[in-house]
């Protein structure tokens, strides 16, 4: 044997360490009865065959970059460094003599050589081969039972430690498959576990170590299926038509596409516990006679090990189902669970309500054509690709108002693995809304009778008294004034009719026309002369081309930017700058409004658009205003078919856009 081994180390004079993954030369290194470790030049051990971690009871990972220096008894490291010298520099060294030391300090002595292997004049890796010295041969064979049921024994418990944490499947594969490759040479290890918790009802992962080819694949699967069909279990029969049509996962070595190999040698590990059926692992070689079906203590232990592990999984996870279906039933809002497949799993009480779907015949289709009006599916569908939550405002179903959220269902490796839906009943607030807003419509009208009655007493007044001539300069002023604050009244007693019409839909009607936009500048900027010249404002106009006209409903139109404008000039205070930006082309007018005023802190930014709302630091000012106008302008814009944005930074000011459709 050592012969062999040593002509064959001869031919690999010049070939680079990669010719470890040839299976034949591997089985080989593996098989012999000496330690054999190879390291790059520097000594940094790269293998170490199946010899080599049960002498030293380490794994293979464990001796994976360690120097050798570091496995050699202190008394030896400096011999050992001037042999890896010599080695290093192409010299062949033989009649080594030192005493290695086990992961567990045992001092065991080794005669050896180590062998350069060199690659372009070049070292490129050393071998080492070492015997045991000479003892007592009975002595010799229990030393090596006893070293090698004590390096089985803590495989086994290094694996039973790492399973304990693992709550998922397959990392848990990774995990046993690493252990088993340390014990078992293969081509391919196929793993298929039966998970209720995953959406094909099981796992089918194929471990590679070797390229092989898609044929060879395929001969595994079949002989899988083969197995499967003979086991005549319920859960088998389940899932024999969804297995024909799938492909495993493939992990370690790629598919070589060039490869026509099939399986020479195989064996089926199945995976029960009493009559429970928790799937199989499927091992095969290319080479032939590579499994015998005289049992392995080790492996039949790592494989109890992981089907124990599996067990305890699918309990965790039956028991977290469990008390999630537990909650999801006690909810008051409507819960849909589904897959990725989009199929439904589950549906609490209030969802079948809400509904009137049968959680045993439904499908989400079902649920969508329970709206038409929304594109419910893509909803989903952009939810399961983004992982975020999804929401669909106010839609409504059996004279009643929903709001519906989509949102992902993910493991603890934050993968997606199931979506929810969510159905919220808004409807009382809807009604609660409905009631301020027909408090608001009906006050507001009670309101502007007496207030136009007031006006035009005033206008009277005033006449009467310029008639008369008797009037003091003091009663004028408050006369102004009553004037004033009845505007004002007035035009806040408006934007609340405005608004009401705006939620309930009744007559807030568009009437376009054509009209000029510089035009309508013009006229909003006269409006607003006062503002401008007791502030110092400085207004800029900028149009492109310079004669624009906008079909729309001018009126409104009028609202939205003299609205713009007026804010832009009470925000900007004494010496600001404010612009009118206008584009237009074939498609769209783009119309802006920038001021250099106190702008909208970051945090109340997303309310910006809503009633009644003030940002704190206007507030602060004492600047008048209702907080509705914004809302008004957005809804405008909106009925128009426009979007309205906006831009702010904290006292550098804000810019307000808004786009309109030219027809």
């Amino acid at each position: 044997m050592n012969n062999e081994l040593e002509e064959k180390k001869v031919s690999l004079k010049h070939v680079h360490v990669p010719a470890l993954d040839s299976g034949e030369f591997q089985a080989f290194i593996n098989n012999s009865d000496d330690i054999i470790v190879a390291t790059d030049p520097e000594g940094t051990i790269k293998f170490a065959n199946l010899k080599a971690r049960r002498m030293l009871g380490f794994l293979a990972y464990e001796l994976e970059e360690k120097r050798l220096v570091n496995i050699v008894h202190d008394d030896d490291r400096s011999y050992i460094e001037e042999v890896l010298a010599k080695a290093r520099h192409g010299q062949l060294v033989k009649n080594i003599k030192l005493i290695l030391l086990s992961k567990q300090g045992q001092a065991i002595a080794v005669n050896g050589a180590l062998t350069p292997l060199i690659e372009y004049q070049e070292c490129t890796s050393l071998w080492a081969k070492f015997t045991i010295a000479a003892q007592n041969a009975a002595t010799d064979k229990e030393i090596k039972k006893l070293r090698q049921r004590r390096f089985e024994l803590e495989a086994l418990k290094s694996l039973s430690d790492r399973l304990t944490n693992i709550f998922n499947l397959k990392e848990a594969i990774k995990i046993i498959n690493n252990y088993l490759s340390e014990v078992l040479e293969y081509s391919s290890a196929a793993y298929l576990i039966f998970s209720p918790e995953h959406d094909d009802g099981y796992i089918f992962i194929n471990h590679l170590k070797d390229r092989v080819g898609k044929k060879y694949i395929k001969a595994v699967k079949e002989d899988i299926a083969n197995h499967l069909a003979n086991q005549g279990h319920k859960k088998i029969k389940v899932i024999m038509d969804k297995f024909v049509n799938i492909k495993p996962e493939i992990h370690g070595y790629k598919l070589n596409p060039e490869d026509r190999s099939v399986p020479c040698s195989q064996i089926i590990f199945p995976l029960k516990l009493g009559t429970a059926v928790l799937g199989l692992i499927h091992i095969s070689s290319k080479e032939p006679n590579r499994y015998q079906r005289d049992n392995n203590w080790l492996i039949d232990a790592m494989i109890v090990t992981f089907i124990l592990f599996v067990v305890r999984l699918q309990m965790v996870l039956r028991a977290q189902r469990s008390r999630t279906e537990t909650l999801v039933k006690s909810l008051s809002d409507g819960i849909i669970m589904f897959n990725s497949q989009l199929n439904i799993t589950l549906m609490n009480k209030q969802s079948q309500k809400f509904t009137g779907l049968d959680p045993n015949l439904a499908s989400l289709r079902d649920f969508y054509a329970l709206f038409p009006d929304v594109n419910l599916e893509s909803k989903a569908v952009k939810m399961l690709v983004r992982g975020k939550t999804v929401r669909v405002n106010n839609v409504r179903l059996r004279s009643r108002h929903y709001e519906i959220f989509f949102t992902p269902v993910k493991d603890n490796q934050d993968k997606i693995v199931n979506g929810a839906i969510i159905l919220h009943d808004i409807t009382r607030l809807k009604e609660i809304d409905q009631m301020k807003t027909d408090f608001v419509y009906i006050a507001s009208h009670q309101l502007r009778t007496p207030l136009t009655g007031i006006k035009w007493f005033i206008k009277l007044l005033e006449k009467e008294i310029v008639k008369n001539g008797n009037i003091t300069t003091r009663e004028k002023e408050c006369l102004e004034q009553i004037a004033l604050s009845n505007d004002i009244i007035i035009k806040l007693v408006n934007d609340l009719l405005n608004v009401s019409r705006i939620e309930t839909g009744h007559k807030f009607k568009i009437e376009k026309s054509s009209f000029g936009l510089s035009g309508l500048i013009k006229e909003i900027l006269k409006d607003n002369i006062v503002g401008v010249k007791g502030n110092g404002i400085t207004i800029k106009v900028n149009s492109r081309p310079v004669k624009l006209k906008l079909k729309a409903d001018r009126t409104k139109i009028r609202q939205v930017i003299h609205n713009l404008v007026n804010n832009a000039i009470k925000y900007s205070g004494k010496g600001g700058i404010v612009e009118i930006i206008i584009k237009q082309d074939k498609k769209l007018t783009v119309i802006s409004v920038a001021d250099s005023g106190i702008g909208i802190p970051k945090n109340q930014q997303q309310n910006i658009f809503g009633k009644f709302f003030r940002a704190d630091n206007a507030s602060a000012k004492g600047l008048p205003g209702s907080g509705l106008g914004l809302y008004m302008a957005k809804a405008i814009v909106e009925a128009h078919d426009g979007e309205m944005s906006f831009k702010s930074a904290v006292n550098k000011g804000s810019t307000f856009i808004f786009t309109l459709p030219n027809e």
